[in-house]
């Protein structure tokens, strides 16, 4: 049975969304703090890569199903030699 968070998805959903929302606003006409650039910079970086990460964890599920199943063991059956009496 193929196991799915949709929770993680909605997630990297919602990010997806606020980094997009957020680029594709006007900024303020004020002078901006390259540290303070560099710092949304390395956020947005850091949340592209949590969903690259995602989206590639969710579609590496789909065939894992058939490596975790194993072959049924081999059933044995003991023989004991009758008895001299």
């Amino acid at each position: 049975m193929l196991t799915t968070c949709p929770t993680l998805r909605l997630i990297a959903v919602i990010m997806v969304v606020i980094v997009l929302a957020t680029v594709a606003s006007p900024a303020r006409a004020e002078a901006a703090d390259p540290l303070v650039i560099a710092g949304i910079a390395t956020l947005a970086v850091a949340g592209l890569i949590l969903v690259v990460v995602l989206i590639a964890a969710a579609g590496s599920d789909k065939g894992s199903d058939a490596r975790l199943e194993q072959p049924e063991p081999e059933r044995m059956v003991l023989l004991r030699a009758p008895q001299a009496s």
